[in-house]
């Protein structure tokens, strides 16, 4: 593991295969991962503009998407702890999941709003960040068009800010799903992220080549740590669907070439060398390469 925390570990990665590339494609892709780190600098930059200091917490009430990566990695690079939180949560539960974590802010995705207008008054005025896709959809009272608010913000580097982190430094808050009471935090350091991330690695003899389907939340460990952890530490390619779909699960591993599954992480199972998926045509580079809307 180069460096001591997930940031420097992904920008250590990226310059490594950035001076490899050889061919037009290839730099084509490379761009889009630069992209990635480009968008976490900018979510960085505005919410250090914002007043927003290391060891503070935002909670991250988004549904599963690339940008849902660069939005925590963003919040990571200037030391603000991202708490995930469960998008199916309502009423108490997700006040509960957003005040025990002490969070500053909340980040929400258009399609969650209704969700976050229904607690709003039990939340003390806490700052609402909407995210917004490309058509975005009614802000809420007194929310920031965050989307709009990162697109004017600088894209450098927070190379000063992220060398501060240390491995025990906080990254991130997984909670549990609630079954048996109210959502607990987990506190997720650089270093477990790092050390879950690179022991699935190697135990599964997952690869450079291999195309990852993350059909799983984001807000979890197995989709948001060890399933795009292998791109973030590794450089593998991973395909993220918005929700699990059984019906949809073989069409498009298929579809997309995927040798690996998240899914098939969690169940503890691999994907059968006789499905014809562990040979795909082409050569995965490591970015957050497709999105499955499945809305």
């Amino acid at each position: 593991m180069d460096g001591p925390n997930v940031n420097l570990k992904f920008i250590t990665l990226l310059q490594e295969h950035i001076k490899s590339v050889t061919d037009n494609e290839e730099n084509y892709t490379f761009q889009l991962c630069s992209q990635i780190d480009e968008l976490s600098n900018q979510v960085g930059h505005y919410f250090k503009c914002q007043g927003f200091k290391r060891s503070d917490t935002v909670a991250l009430f988004v549904e599963g998407r690339p940008e849902y990566v660069c939005l925590w990695l963003g919040l990571a690079k200037i030391g603000v702890v991202a708490a995930l939180i469960n998008t199916n949560l309502r009423k108490n539960p997700l006040i509960h999941s957003i005040t025990v974590a002490n969070s500053k802010a909340i980040i929400f995705s258009d399609e969650l709003s209704e969700g976050v207008e229904e607690v709003l008054d039990s939340l003390g005025g806490i700052p609402l960040y909407q995210f917004s896709d490309a058509n975005p959809g009614k802000l809420l009272p007194k929310a920031v068009n965050l989307s709009a608010a990162i697109s004017s913000t600088p894209a450098s580097s927070l190379l000063e800010d992220i060398v501060i982190a240390v491995p025990k430094d906080k990254l991130l808050y997984i909670f549990t799903s609630g079954t048996t009471g109210m959502p607990k935090a987990a506190v997720i350091t650089n270093l477990r992220f790092m050390f879950m991330g690179v022991g699935v690695h190697w135990m599964l003899d997952i690869g450079f080549d291999d195309i990852i389907y993350n059909s799983l939340p984001l807000y979890h460990t197995a989709g948001g740590m060890i399933g795009v952890g292998q791109v973030l530490l590794h450089g593998c390619s991973v395909v993220i669907r918005k929700k699990f779909s059984a019906s949809n699960f073989w069409t498009d591993c298929i579809a997309y070439n995927c040798t690996s599954s998240s899914l098939d992480w969690y169940l503890a199972t691999g994907l059968v060398p006789s499905s014809g998926l562990l040979t795909p045509p082409f050569t995965a580079v490591p970015l957050i390469c497709l999105f499955i809307d499945s809305s």
